[in-house]
């Protein structure tokens, strides 16, 4: 897992919601801008908030994640060629 960062935000009330400000140094490293949408996920005693696109399956250990990414970016010329097969 990379490194981990914590930030103390203060809760806002926005109309029948409230908010939570994200740093925007966490918002470049997620590549997310003002209007992207977000997963929220309740864990333990805490949430989890990841990009859309990253939550299609939760049960994937990130760290096989981390590692598959990067096989893939080793192996990319070979899975092209077996894709144009």
């Amino acid at each position: 897992m990379g490194k981990q960062n914590q930030y103390e935000r203060k809760l806002i009330k926005h109309g029948d919601s409230v908010c939570v400000s994200i740093p925007m140094t966490v918002l470049r490293k997620l590549k997310l801008d003002v209007g992207d949408e977000v997963s929220i996920l309740t864990i333990d005693k805490g949430i989890l908030i990841r990009p859309l696109e990253d939550t299609v399956q939760t049960d994937i250990d990130s760290k096989f994640s981390d590692d598959m990414e990067k096989i893939i970016e080793q192996h990319n010329d070979t899975f092209k060629g077996l894709v144009e097969r």
